[in-house]
């Protein structure tokens, strides 16, 4: 999972989405050169309705988010990131999903922080 916090740039504003490299490595930063104390922790993953096109058409999916976890635990924004799948209901039933998620908020010197998390949704059919 790639973390990044950091305070927003301006109030009410939100920081800037990170860079996501294709390795996925597990980076956390609040900002360029600046490690954070805690990352932030999902509590609650909600798990999204499979799209019905999909489920009857037999289509699976991975679909990575990005989100940003506010100072209270909630996701503040959230986007696709890739579908392995697009055009089925997919991302959209993933960020629906997202939105309801919580998390401990990641933290520096003890205060939380807004950050960017990137976190994989998969679809898969029982067979």
């Amino acid at each position: 999972m790639f973390i990044g916090c950091g305070p927003s740039a301006r109030p009410g504003e939100e920081s800037a989405p990170p860079h996501i490299s294709d390795k996925g490595a597990d980076v956390r930063q609040k900002s360029a050169g600046e490690t954070i104390d805690e990352p932030p922790v999902m509590i609650h993953e909600e798990i999204p309705e499979y799209p019905l096109v999909a489920q009857e058409l037999g289509i699976e999916a991975d679909v990575t988010i990005l989100a940003l976890v506010g100072e209270s635990g909630k996701v503040k924004k959230a986007k696709v990131w890739l579908c392995s799948s697009p055009g089925y209901g997919f991302e959209e039933a993933a960020v629906k999903a997202a939105y309801k998620s919580r998390y401990l908020p990641g933290k520096e010197n003890g205060k939380p922080y807004d950050c960017w998390v990137t976190y994989k949704v998969k679809f898969s059919l029982d067979k």
